[in-house]
């Protein structure tokens, strides 16, 4: 558990503070960047819910067979 809190922390960390140095050195392209950061997040999450889904029930069917 510590080292998942670990590297979430990081994460969130480097998410934080890569947006401020990009809006130092070029606002415009962090603002654009910025403003499609949701639409990649949707999409991650979306991936996430599609293949884990599936991964979950391959799991369960090949344990069932082996089983």
């Amino acid at each position: 558990m510590q080292n998942k809190m670990a590297g979430f922390v990081h994460h969130v960390f480097t998410f934080i503070f890569g947006y401020a140095v990009g809006f130092t050195k070029s606002w415009k392209i962090a603002l654009a960047v910025f403003a499609v950061t949701p639409l990649m997040m949707s999409c991650g999450i979306a991936y996430k819910a599609i293949y884990g889904g599936l991964t979950a029930r391959d799991e369960v069917r090949t344990l069932s067979v082996l089983g």
